[in-house]
């Protein structure tokens, strides 16, 4: 979860690009992404965004994750290479899913630009996510073959079926809701470790995953 965002810049311009309020926008769909426009009343006075509201309800939440002792390990350079390998792996076992899941709510998209763009997004977490996986598993001495038989952990299996579940099951607005948590996290810790000052990793392939 270091990454400053989840997908390759590259590949992801201003779709998933932030207003400030931790809420996406850009086209085709910034309306759906955070439900711009959608204002919280209160007394009959507008207080806030209803994005901005969701990560209030969120606070605590957000704080545990940037607390977690993983990310206060990798921000001080400390975290040993095997549980970062550990995560690597976990990760891959994921990212097969999400690409699923986001294909799935891109087929549901009510625009053919939205069910370009996720296309685009799912081509490019199997393509580019998947490939760095395998330049960085050497470095930290795991073979990239061998994830097969690393066993998805619990936590991860549970994450990726509620993602298909929904993804499935729900309409493309629950889809979307269930997939955008990964592109919104991602980007605020990955920034959040920056501004806090990443000491850098002791393993050069760490490092690399991090800042990039």
């Amino acid at each position: 979860m270091a990454s400053k965002r989840r997908h390759n810049p590259a590949l992801l311009p201003s779709p998933i690009a932030d207003n400030g309020a931790g809420c996406a926008t850009g086209p085709p769909v910034a309306g759906a992404l955070c439900g711009l426009g959608r204002l919280v009343r209160q007394d009959g006075r507008v207080t806030q965004t209803w994005t901005a509201s969701l990560w209030d309800e969120g606070a605590a939440t957000y704080r545990a994750i940037l607390e977690h002792p993983f990310l206060s390990e990798l921000t001080s350079g400390t975290l040993p290479p095997e549980k970062f390998g550990y995560y690597l792996a976990q990760d891959a076992h994921y990212l097969r899913d999400y690409a699923r899941a986001l294909a799935v709510v891109g087929s549901k998209a009510p625009t053919h630009a939205a069910a370009g763009m996720f296309a685009r997004h799912a081509a490019a977490t199997v393509d580019v996510e998947l490939a760095l996986h395998d330049s960085l598993l050497p470095e930290l001495g795991l073979d990239p073959a061998g994830l097969e038989i690393i066993p998805v952990s619990p936590t991860t299996l549970g994450y990726t079926s509620y993602l298909l579940a929904t993804a499935h099951g729900g309409s493309f607005v629950e889809g979307l809701a269930a997939v955008l948590p990964c592109y919104w996290i991602y980007a605020r810790v990955g920034a959040a470790l920056l501004d806090r000052g990443f000491a850098g990793a002791a393993v050069p392939a760490v490092d690399r995953h991090v800042r990039r």
